[in-house]
């Protein structure tokens, strides 16, 4: 017998009892912290259905502690898809967040959109959200970024095209972004999607939407990384015994 083998087989059943008590315990929340408004500061805005008078626009924030490193990020930009509650943006602002499906309690949990809304209501935010990441100019400053909010909250709030009060709108604004943000709804139609798009949802605070580029490879699930942990023991276990 090698004069090492017990001592091995020691180290080897206890990181086997390590990775199996890491995964089943339940992930730590993790901290959004909010840092104002995206571009500086939201803008006035006058909505009806349901009616909404006062600032809109992007928010900022940074994401840590997440289970899934995808989601912990520097720079994130968040826009409400909740008009009916209130969020607070003022820099420092924490929040606790944590994955769908994931144990223990949080202000937020993050699933992605089509596990919030219809399909035909995903689509047409997927295109929005593609078609204003496609150009950097299209959503720079805090006006546009306010046009951006309306015509997502239009996608949800109406089916139409434009935040104008017409026949058969059920959501209109009447400040001076509901042009910008018509356009933005009008040139969107039929984009590509190059985003996914989720969503952090709270019955305490005001949903808000995120992205991510579509194109980022996956996070590898919980199985698959055991499954690669105990193969990599076992292979070493075999070169001791050789």
């Amino acid at each position: 017998m090698h004069p090492f083998a017990p001592s091995f087989a020691f180290t080897r059943a206890f990181s086997v009892l390590a990775l199996t008590a890491s995964l089943s315990s339940p992930a730590a929340a993790a901290t959004l912290t909010m840092q104002g408004w995206f571009h500086g500061a939201g803008q006035a805005v006058s909505v009806t259905s349901p009616n909404y008078n006062g600032l809109a626009g992007g928010f900022k924030g940074t994401l840590q502690g997440l289970s899934d490193s995808r989601f912990n990020l520097a720079d994130l930009e968040l826009y409400c898809v909740d008009l009916l509650q209130t969020i607070n943006p003022a820099v420092g602002t924490r929040y606790s967040v944590k994955m769908a499906g994931e144990a223990g309690a949080s202000t937020f949990e993050i699933k992605p959109i089509e596990q919030v809304f219809a399909a035909d209501r995903v689509a047409r935010l997927v295109q929005l959200v593609s078609f204003v990441e496609a150009s950097p100019m299209r959503v720079d400053s805090a006006a546009e970024s306010t046009a951006l909010q309306l015509a997502i909250w239009n996608i949800l709030y109406d089916t139409d095209a434009s935040l104008h009060a017409q026949p058969g709108a059920t959501f209109s604004d009447t400040s001076s972004h509901r042009s910008y943000a018509s356009d933005l709804l009008a040139q969107s139609v039929g984009f590509g999607a190059t985003r996914q798009l989720f969503v952090m949802t709270s019955s305490q605070r005001q949903d808000q939407l995120f992205w991510l580029d579509a194109h980022r490879v996956p996070e590898p699930s919980a199985a698959l990384l055991a499954l690669a942990a105990l193969g990599a023991i076992g292979a070493v276990g075999r070169r001791a015994r050789r």
